[in-house]
């Protein structure tokens, strides 16, 4: 990435780890705009879209309505074994990592550029060239429990299912940690003082 003058951003953690408001408040205080990559998985879900075919395709039209994606019972499959993630990977990481590219030729971004994403922390190896810095957020897992349950309204068993389905407790790929407790002005000054030293 070193070749790029902008500078990338990843914010990355557990669902309902606090990443989401702590790229939100970053991307805010250092003037830049911010990617969701979720919204990306969300537009491949699309009819006609590249992930639409791809779920279609290799897992069958019974996961896919006439306009999109069936997001709920993909993630209830997903949970129950009857459906593999890594098959899911396989097919979809390299059009994410694509329109991640294209979308840093294409927009006429600032210095810097942050990215929001959750998936990062299970295929850091084949991501990893994309990014310049990488922020890890992280909380005590009943937090996770207790924001999930609450997020969608289900119960704490539940909760607990999904974030340690899509955990990855051995992930060290980052830069720089951060728990989401904590006060969150001085992370956020903590965090651009360390992405400006690497600079």
């Amino acid at each position: 990435m070193s070749e790029r003058k902008i500078k990338t951003i990843c914010i990355t953690g557990d669902v309902c780890s606090g990443k989401s408001l702590f790229a939100s408040l970053l991307a805010k205080q250092m003037k830049t705009q911010l990617i969701k990559v979720d919204e990306i998985v969300k537009e491949l879900y699309l009819k006609k879209q590249k992930g639409y075919k791809i779920i279609k395709k290799y897992f069958g039209k019974e996961y896919v309505s006439k306009t999109e994606v069936n997001k709920g019972l993909l993630l209830q499959k997903l949970l129950s074994g009857e459906v593999s993630l890594e098959k899911i990977d396989k097919h979809l990481q390299p059009v994410i990592k694509k329109k991640i590219l294209k979308l840093l030729m294409e927009q006429n971004f600032s210095q810097y550029v942050v990215f929001e994403m959750g998936s990062f922390k299970n295929h850091s190896d084949y991501f990893r060239e994309i990014f310049d810095f990488v922020i890890l957020v992280n909380c005590n897992e009943q937090t996770k429990v207790d924001r999930l349950s609450k997020r969608n309204n289900i119960s704490k068993e539940k909760s607990k299912q999904i974030i340690n389905f899509f955990s990855n407790p051995s992930f060290n790929d980052f830069d720089v940690e951060i728990l989401s407790e904590q006060p969150i002005q001085k992370s956020l000054e903590s965090v651009k003082d360390a992405i400006e030293r690497k600079n």
